[in-house]
Order: structure tokens, then sequence, then C-alpha cells
């Protein structure tokens, strides 16, 4: 029965903690250099946040 409690807590917490946010900054710091692949690594729940600035180069416009 303790074991059975212990798994369905674990199931339980499992989807709150899988949520990620990935950070695009204009000068490459953040944590992909291009907004199209943090689109890309994104899933389900992910938020992107776009930093302040001017996004340049293919990878930054014509979106998918």
């Amino acid at each position: 029965m303790r074991y059975t409690v212990i798994a369905l807590g674990a199931i339980l917490l499992w989807p709150a903690a899988s949520a990620t946010t990935y950070v695009v900054r204009p000068d490459g710091v953040g944590d992909f250099l291009f907004i199209q692949d943090a689109i890309d690594a994104a899933h389900d729940g992910d938020a992107i946040a776009l930093a302040d600035g001017i996004f340049a180069g293919p990878r930054n416009w014509n979106l998918a």
C-alpha cells in the first residue's frame, strides 16, 4: 500500500515539473541563437521569451 501511494504521488507531480521557458536574445546569449531553434525545441506547455531588441537572420523571420 505504501509503495502505491509513493508511485501515485510521483505520477501526479510529473507534469507540473516538466514545463520549460526558453529565452532568446538578439545578441545570441540566450538559450538559443535563433527564434526558430527555440520553436523547434519547445513542447506543449513550454514558453519562449524574447528579449528586447531586433532579431535578424534567416532563422528569426518567416517562423513556423
